[in-house]
């Protein structure tokens, strides 16, 4: 399961991390065991379980201008340490105790952070571009999904992990302004959804490159519904 979420810390507070599932209507959640977070003062963006015993939360510190990675276990939460080369983080998404991504930003003009959990660290994994990473969804170990936003030209991107590397995938920027992707679904290899923003009136779709086999990025005009 994997649930974005925006929560803020402070110094000196305890911070309450819950988990829902299947309440009924009208019924109140309760925090998921003892829940509380370190007494750290930054902001968390995301979270993804695979398991009760293994999850995985992630943001930016205030104070450092660093990015924090909290795990738990099923009993606690833990900082865990990653790259010193990152500044935030903005998503995550967890396969196994083995297997959970993370990306997210340095300045403008780096390529997007790409981090990969291998059951005992967090390492950098190369990805082509420039810009933020905004959003990641794991289906499986060879079935990642990446995306976020050109600095330079505000167009969307999108990379795709398929065990050896990430490609990028080419996507519509269908306004003339802003470009952005914040969020990423992957149903299948072939069935992934992604929203974001965009500024200005729409101009004529657009895309170029070329997708790996099987893999095709269309846009669905505003006011569409998935059939």
């Amino acid at each position: 399961m994997r649930t974005r979420a925006r929560l803020t810390m402070l110094a000196g507070m305890t911070v309450t991390i819950v988990a829902v599932s299947g309440l009924p209507a009208g019924a109140r959640p309760l925090p998921h065991g003892p829940g509380a977070a370190p007494a750290i003062s930054g902001q968390l963006f995301a979270v993804s379980a695979d398991s009760a015993t293994d999850a995985w939360a992630v943001g930016r510190l205030h104070v450092q201008q660093s990015p924090v990675v909290l795990h738990w276990d099923g009993t606690s939460w833990s900082p865990v340490n990653i790259p010193a080369t990152v500044r935030e983080l903005f998503g995550v998404s967890a396969i196994s105790p083995a297997n959970a991504w993370a990306v997210g930003g340095s300045p403008s003009s780096s390529p997007p952070v790409v981090l990969h959990w291998d059951g005992s660290s967090w390492t950098t994994t190369p990805a082509p571009g420039e810009g933020a990473a905004e959003d990641v969804s794991a289906g499986s170990a060879t079935d990642v999904w990446v995306v976020g936003t050109s600095p330079l030209d505000r167009k969307t991107q999108a990379w795709h992990w398929n065990g050896g590397g990430l490609a990028q995938v080419p996507t519509p920027s269908p306004y003339r302004l802003i470009n952005e992707l914040s969020g990423v679904s992957a149903r299948s290899r072939t069935d992934v959804w992604a929203v974001g923003r965009g500024s200005t009136a729409p101009g004529p779709w657009s895309s170029t490159g070329t997708a790996p086999p099987g893999v095709t990025c269309s846009p669905r005009p505003r006011g569409d519904s998935p059939s």
